[in-house]
């Protein structure tokens, strides 16, 4: 046994260091970089904007960002909390447990809908035009 994880080991290592040292590094070109209030960066374009206009397209991308990551840690609850539910057999703790894991999911939401639509209301055309 102790062979068979050695080796194993091995090869992983053996294809890593491989595979790092064939690797070529890659670079942005400097047409296809983008700018935000005449900075280069690697993720955020503001479209040639400056000043508010610029934070409020900063301030867009991490909503929609931030969206996508309460939507997808909610469903991971919500599915946890039906695998505690279902799993629960006679310990009643657990069906407690997953019964609170839903109303912090749906609290969080309503908490993350709040500020989603206070921030729709201070940016002018809104975080999802």
């Amino acid at each position: 046994m102790v062979n068979r994880n050695f080796f194993t080991k091995t090869i992983i290592a053996v294809v890593l260091l491989v595979g790092f040292a064939v690797s070529t590094p890659v670079f942005a070109e400097e047409e296809s970089a983008k700018k935000c209030a005449g900075v280069d960066t690697s993720t955020i374009e503001c479209g040639g904007k400056s000043g508010k206009d610029a934070i409020f397209d900063i301030v867009r991308q991490a909503v929609k960002i931030l969206t996508m990551g309460v939507g997808v840690t909610a469903v991971g609850a919500v599915v946890y909390g039906g695998i505690l539910f279902s799993s629960s057999g006679d310990k009643p703790e657990n069906i407690k447990k997953a019964r609170e894991i839903w109303i912090n999911v749906v609290i969080g939401l309503l908490l993350y809908a709040f500020f989603v639509t206070l921030t729709q209301f201070l940016i002018p055309g809104g975080v999802f035009s």
